[in-house]
């Protein structure tokens, strides 16, 4: 849960700045899913 909640954090920054690129997207997202 603690490593979700980093990638959570880390996601939503990468957002603001919109330079989350297409791979990190999927990636995050697979992860927050399965979680």
């Amino acid at each position: 849960m603690k490593k979700y909640k980093k990638d959570k954090k880390y996601l939503d920054e990468k957002m603001c700045k919109k330079t989350l690129t297409k791979t990190e997207f999927n990636y995050l997202s697979q992860k927050s899913g399965s979680s």
